[in-house]
């Protein structure tokens, strides 16, 4: 008889931690170039058009990864996949120290960016492998924990250790913990459960090859609810790229006159807000399984803190607070993971968050670079029209695409869930979709999804 695994026991946790931990490294990485503005633009005579680029490629490297962590992942297992993928950002992040021009430094960033596309999914997979399908909502949040404590931790840290080491020497440090977290992986991590396929009721079934990979994930991406989904990633993800991963450190530092330490403490309340949020927002999910009011309670306020944070600055000891508000709320983008994973068949499912990661990450290829050149641009331009801005009014304008964004994704939620909670399921869904994807235990709010049946020798499905 099957015997049920016992999730409590601390080895699935073991798993996940230690997969969690190149996404921490790797995060760290990602936000370096917030707390060394100021010395690249010096290294590398460069403004801040050229900052935001430099940034980006960082993201273009991981929108590569994106199209393939999904079919790695699921044909190789995560355990492989995220070996060498730290091995790629230590290399990156060693060749990023010994770069002597623009050119090599981009190239460095987009080698760290390829490596680190496979974090998140890599730590999802893990968790999928080793935790029942209810706990994916907590396992989300808790990886964007994960996550957002290490950038905030990193911000506060490499800050503080850019005043006594150049930022040569950082990355030195840094690709020597890449070399450590990657062993440690091939040592420890293990990415398949130690019971019996045979005697197992939760067997999967072992995709061969790319073609059927792909094949079914065709099945999905006919959908217009998937499409829609991955376009809520782009506009919730993009608040985190564009301030705190980036920006917000100056923007803080012009608005209050602060240094850069002050200026990244108060930023990594963001991290913390979305450290916090993340699981909260996920462990919500799972237990009231409302996807559309959760989501747009949390987008609501994340729109009314950033207007506060923009355009109506307040003693910054206070400002704090709002900031952390933003990133709490900003968090509930975990959700779109959660429906990203319960539209797509189990063998699959690396495929279909790749993808939904794929369209959260490239915001940062459009957003940075965009908001370098407003900052660059946006005085002279104006003044040629006879407006005269300051310094902080082109901070303004240029980040106003972070409340813009958050009011797209209100429209987008609402038309999500106008799609799921419709009856006529035909009209989205193919008819070759595989069964599981409309159980009560797969749709966001499944309690619409009514008396779902599949005929005799048909792959069909039909609903009343």
């Amino acid at each position: 008889m099957y015997q049920q695994k016992n999730y409590n026991s601390f080895v699935p946790w073991l798993m996940i931690l230690l997969a969690g931990s190149f996404y921490c490294y790797e995060y760290i990485l990602r936000i370096s170039p917030s707390v060394m503005i100021p010395e690249l633009m010096s290294s590398f005579s460069i403004q801040a058009t050229q900052i935001g680029l430099l940034s980006s490629f960082y993201y273009f490297g991981y929108s590569m990864g994106s199209v393939l962590v999904g079919p790695f992942v699921d044909k190789y297992g995560p355990k492989k996949v995220l070996f060498w993928a730290a091995i790629l950002c230590a290399l990156g992040t060693l060749l990023f120290a010994h770069a002597d021009s623009l050119a090599l430094a981009k190239l460095s960033r987009l080698i760290i960016g390829l490596g680190s596309a496979f974090a998140f999914i890599g730590v999802l997979k893990i968790g999928a492998i080793w935790l029942p399908g209810d706990y994916f909502g907590r396992l989300a949040g808790m990886c964007s924990m994960l996550g957002t404590a290490s950038g905030m931790l990193g911000q506060i840290f490499l800050s503080r250790l850019m005043n006594d080491y150049s930022w040569q020497s950082l990355s030195i440090y840094s690709a020597a913990v890449g070399g450590v977290i990657a062993l440690l992986l091939f040592l420890l991590l293990q990415d398949k459960k130690n019971t019996s396929v045979a005697n197992s009721i939760h067997a999967e079934k072992e995709v061969e090859t790319f073609a059927q990979l792909f094949s079914t994930f065709k099945k999905v991406g006919r959908t217009k609810v998937f499409w829609q989904n991955c376009l809520i990633g782009f506009t919730t993800f993009l608040p985190i790229i564009a301030f705190a991963d980036l920006w917000g450190i100056p923007f803080i530092q012009e608005v209050y006159h602060v240094d850069r330490e002050t200026a990244a403490l108060n930023v990594s309340m963001v991290f913390l807000g979305w450290s916090i949020g993340g699981p909260s927002f996920g462990y919500l999910f799972d237990v009231f399984k409302r996807w559309q009011p959760i989501f747009l309670l949390g987008t609501l306020v994340a729109v009314l803190c950033c207007a506060i944070i923009l355009y109506n600055p307040m003693p910054i000891e206070w400002m704090r607070y709002v900031l952390f508000m933003f990133g709490f709320s900003a968090s509930s983008h975990v959700l779109v993971f959660v429906s990203s994973k319960k539209m797509s068949p189990k063998e699959i499912e690396g495929t279909t968050l790749g993808v939904t990661n794929l369209f959260m990450m490239s915001a940062g290829v459009i957003v940075q670079p965009c908001i370098g050149s407003v900052i660059d641009y946006c005085i002279p331009v104006m003044q040629s029209f006879g407006i005269v801005l300051n310094t902080v009014q082109s901070y303004q304008c240029a980040l106003s695409i972070i409340p813009v964004s958050l009011l797209i994704t209100l429209y987008l939620i609402n038309r999500v869930s106008s799609i799921i909670y419709s009856k006529d399921l035909k009209s989205f869904l193919p008819r070759n979709l595989q069964l599981s994807m409309l159980t009560r235990q797969s749709w966001p709010d499944s309690r619409y999804v009514e008396n779902i049946e599949e005929s005799p020798g048909s792959a069909g499905q039909s609903a009343r």
